[in-house]
């Protein structure tokens, strides 16, 4: 692999075992990436994506009890690349298995290879993305350019706020 390979390439590192996590972190830092995390749980995951979009992300499967499935759904929604870097490889549900898999302890030039492999696959940087969830009773919409959140906001739930909501989202994409 090239050392610059991933290069200023973001990389999400969701990771509950921290020497797992540092050790992922040091390989991606060695060969450039910027490095969102480690984090060790859904809800820090969740966070860390609410600014700049990861080009690839190495999942946990099993984070303290919880999984990282609405991490994946996440990712997946916005057509972010991630790989699962787990001991876990049974418990991962049929809509799951097309992504690869690493079987822990992971060895980590074929992970790096292949973060970078997918981090410089993904378009982010090319392109306009928009997404709105709900969030603790309230609409959140987010809107992306080259991977970068330029524009967020929370509106109360209602009727008239989602369709505010998505019209927001909308113009974004379109702009």
């Amino acid at each position: 692999m090239r050392p610059d390979a991933i290069a200023d390439k973001r990389i999400l590192i969701v990771e509950d075992d921290y020497l797992i996590a540092q050790e992922l972190a040091e390989s991606f830092r060695k060969a450039g990436a910027h490095i969102l995390g480690p984090v060790s749980s859904v809800t820090s995951a969740l966070e860390a994506l609410r600014g700049d979009l990861p080009h690839a992300a190495v999942l946990d499967v099993l984070l303290d009890g919880e999984t990282a499935y609405p991490v994946a759904e996440f990712l997946s929604e916005r057509g972010i690349p991630f790989v699962f870097a787990t001991a876990y490889s049974q418990v991962v549900p049929l809509p799951y298995r097309r992504i690869r898999i690493f079987e822990q302890p992971v060895p980590l030039p074929e992970l790096t290879q292949s973060i970078a492999e997918l981090a410089n696959a993904h378009n982010s940087a090319n392109g306009t993305a928009y997404g709105i969830r709900n969030i603790g009773g309230e609409w959140q919409w987010s809107g992306y350019v080259d991977g970068h959140l330029v524009a967020q906001a929370t509106e109360p739930t209602s009727l008239r706020a989602r369709v505010a909501a998505l019209m927001k989202a909308t113009r974004l994409k379109t702009q």
